[in-house]
C-alpha cells in the first residue's frame, strides 16, 4: 500500500476507533446476534413438540418466554433468531439478589498479568478520584473488544476493583433489554436499508454483515446508522468485551452494579442524526470494511501502552469532506456524554470506593471525564 493510501486508509478509521473507544454499543452490536429479537414480520425458528423446529412469526407469548428466559441466562439467541442453551458459566440465578457472595478466583488470564508499573506523562488508563473523607474511587478507561491482551488485567486495575464498594460501567449489562435493543435497530415499518441507502449500498452492506452473521433478512431491515457502528466494530470471537469481563468479576465479588446510562441514550446519539448522516456513516464503514484488522490492532496497540493522546488523534477524523461529519459525531458520541456520565457518576463518587468503567476515549481533552471531574474540585491522579 502506498503512503497516500495508508494516509487516507488512517485518516477514515475515526468512525472504528469512536465506536470501539468512547460507546459500550459494539459490544452490544457485535452481540447483535445473540441479543437481538426478530422484528415484526420477521420469521423464527420455534421448537416444535418433537424436538424439531418450525419457522413462524413469533407470538407474544413466544416473545415473552424467550425474553424471560434470556433474563434468567437460560437462553442465547442466533443469528437466525433461534435459540440455544449457553454453556455454564456461574451458579444458578448468580445474578439474584438472593443468591450467595461467590468469592473472586483468578482466572489464568489475571494471574498473568505483570506488576505494572507508574502511568506514563499525560497519559493512564486508571485514575484515582478523591473528594473529602469520601474513600477513593477509580476511573478506568476501557476498550471495547475481547481481545486476550486487554483482558489480561494489570495488578493495579485488577486491585482497585476488588478492593471497591461498587462497580459501575456506562449501561448495566442487566438492564439492556434485547426487545428494543432490536426495535431500536432494525426498521419496524414499511421501510428498508434499501430505501433509506439505496439498493446498491444496502445490498453491499447486507453481504458484509452477512459474514458478521447477520441473516440478509435480517440485514435489509437494518436502520443505516445500526449497520454502520456494526460493520464498524470488532469482530468478536464470542469471548467476553473488556467491559463484561469487569462486571463479571464485580459480580463475582458481590458488589452493586450501577449504570451511566441507558441503552436507549446511547442509541439516541446515532438515532437522532439525520438519514444523511447516517447513510454517511455506512458508506464509510462499508468502503474501509478491509481495514478492520490493522486498524483494531492499531487501537489495542495505543491502548495497551495507555497512550490517550495517540487514541485521540486515530479519532480526530480526515481533513476534508468528511471533517463535518467526524466532528458531529464525536459531539454526539463523546462529548455529551462526558457531561451526562461526569454529572451521573457524582453519587458513586459522595459515597466513595465506586470503581468506574468507561471508554478510553471520554478520559482526555478539555472536556474530557478527566477535566470535568477537577473542574467540580475533586483530585483526579493517573496511577495505572
Amino acid at each position: 500500500m502506498s503512503r497516500l493510501a495508508k494516509d487516507r486508509a488512517r485518516g477514515r478509521r475515526w468512525l472504528r476507533v469512536l465506536a470501539t473507544l468512547a460507546a459500550v454499543l459494539p459490544g452490544c452490536s457485535a452481540a447483535a446476534q445473540d441479543l437481538a429479537y426478530p422484528p415484526s414480520g420477521v420469521d423464527a425458528p420455534v421448537a416444535g413438540p418433537g424436538g424439531g423446529a418450525r419457522a413462524t412469526t413469533l407470538t407474544a407469548e413466544e416473545a415473552a418466554a424467550r425474553e424471560a428466559l434470556y433474563r434468567r441466562g437460560h437462553l442465547v439467541i442466533r443469528p437466525d433468531f433461534g435459540t440455544a442453551r449457553p454453556a455454564p458459566q456461574g451458579p444458578p440465578n448468580a445474578d439474584s439478589d438472593n443468591a450467595p457472595a461467590v468469592p473472586a478466583q483468578q482466572t489464568p488470564l489475571e494471574t498473568s498479568a505483570p506488576a505494572t508499573a507508574a502511568a506514563p506523562a499525560g497519559g493512564g488508563l486508571l485514575w484515582r478520584v478523591d473528594s473529602g473523607d469520601a474513600p477513593a474511587s477509580y476511573v478506568f478507561g476501557t476498550i471495547h473488544v475481547d481481545d486476550r491482551r486487554v483482558l489480561k488485567l494489570p495488578a493495579r486495575v485488577r486491585g482497585a476493583l476488588l478492593s471497591s464498594r461498587s462497580f459501575t460501567m456506562e449501561v448495566a449489562l442487566g438492564e439492556v433489554d434485547p426487545m428494543a435493543l432490536s426495535t431500536a435497530m432494525y426498521y419496524g415499518d414499511a421501510r428498508t436499508l434499501a430505501s433509506t441507502a439505496g439498493p446498491e449500498l444496502a445490498g453491499r452492506a447486507a453481504l458484509l454483515l452477512a459474514e458478521r452473521g447477520i441473516p440478509q433478512r435480517a440485514a435489509l431491515i437494518m436502520k443505516p446508522w445500526a449497520a454502520a457502528v456494526t460493520l464498524s466494530s470488532p469482530a468478536t470471537s464470542r469471548g467476553e468485551f473488556l467491559d463484561a469481563h469487569l462486571h463479571n468479576l464485580a459480580s463475582q465479588r458481590s458488589l452493586p452494579v450501577f449504570g451511566l446510562e441507558s441503552i436507549a441514550e446511547q442509541f439516541a446519539a446515532f438515532e437522532d442524526m439525520a438519514v444523511d448522516d447516517q447513510v454517511a456513516l455506512l458508506r464509510q464503514a462499508v468502503a474501509e470494511h478491509r481495514e478492520v484488522g490493522n486498524a483494531v490492532d492499531e487501537m489495542i496497540d495505543a491502548y495497551l501502552a495507555r497512550d490517550l493522546r495517540r487514541l485521540q488523534g486515530l479519532a480526530r477524523g480526515p481533513a476534508g469532506g468528511d471533517q463535518q461529519l467526524a466532528d458531529e459525531f464525536m459531539r454526539r458520541v463523546v462529548t455529551q456524554r462526558n457531561l451526562r456520565m461526569v454529572e451521573r457518576m457524582q453519587a458513586r463518587l459522595r459515597d466513595g470506593g465506586a470503581f468506574i468503567a468507561i471508554g478510553a476515549l471520554h478520559l482526555p481533552g478539555e472536556r474530557g471525564v478527566v477535566a470535568l471531574l477537577r473542574e467540580r474540585g475533586y483530585g483526579v491522579t493517573a496511577v495505572y
